[in-house]
């Protein structure tokens, strides 16, 4: 009982403390050191200063520190007497926007894009880009975007691992060449299992799948191109 009533009040004083003496302060120097050089970019680079600032922004509200930017904007106002941050800000809210519209149109024939592009959109429209980064610019831009899933053996799941050595995991980018996994086949077949091996495309983004004739193919030959 005493522990419940004691941890709340000595983390709220302890925070009082730390927050007031330390990361107060170093919070407002952070700031005014940012401010500092954003007005340096400006006053020296011109639009340059003003499009690197931009660029960037985006990429700042991935790592969330763009909360920052209100007690920076509030140190602009106190000396200069201006924002030039929120127009500049507006614009890369803006491109984030247009980001999605474009991809929801060059995929407007797959329903799941337009149920998440629509709703993105929409929260941009309000300033918020989280939706629009976190689904779109990073998945599909950063990522090679297509999925696939491979089925070794007809019914193998059963043997639950054994005889098979994983290479790569769920999430992986992987190049030709990459061994994703290795397998005793004459073990396998051996437990009666069918070693038929199944590629299944997870999401191709929009793209056609181009599949080669049906039968026994050796390495390095094509079974299938995304066109």
């Amino acid at each position: 009982m005493i522990r419940l009533l004691v941890s709340p009040l000595l983390t709220t004083l302890v925070s009082s403390f730390l927050l007031f003496l330390l990361i107060g302060p170093i919070g407002r120097g952070l700031a005014s050191g940012i401010t500092n050089v954003l007005v340096w970019m400006t006053r020296n680079l011109g639009i340059f200063g003003y499009a690197a600032f931009s660029g960037v922004q985006q990429l700042i509200v991935i790592t969330g520190l763009h909360h920052v930017f209100g007690a920076i904007e509030s140190q602009l106002l106190v000396d200069t007497g201006r924002n030039f941050l929120n127009p500049l800000m507006s614009v890369a809210i803006i491109a984030q926007g247009g980001a999605v519209l474009g991809y929801m149109v060059r995929n407007m024939k797959d329903a799941k894009t337009k149920e998440l592009c629509i709703p993105s959109f929409v929260s941009v429209l309000f300033g918020i880009t989280e939706p629009a980064l976190m689904n779109y610019v990073i998945a599909h831009v950063v990522a090679l975007g297509n999925g696939f899933l491979i089925h070794i053996g007809i019914n193998t799941v059963n043997l639950n691992g054994k005889y098979f050595d994983v290479q790569a995991a769920v999430v992986d980018q992987v190049k030709r060449g990459d061994i994703l996994v290795t397998e005793d086949i004459e073990k396998i077949k051996a437990e009666g299992y069918d070693m038929s091996v199944m590629l299944i495309a997870t999401d191709v983004n929009g793209r056609k799948i181009g599949k080669e004739s049906p039968g026994k193919i050796k390495k390095g030959e094509k079974i299938a191109e995304l066109v």
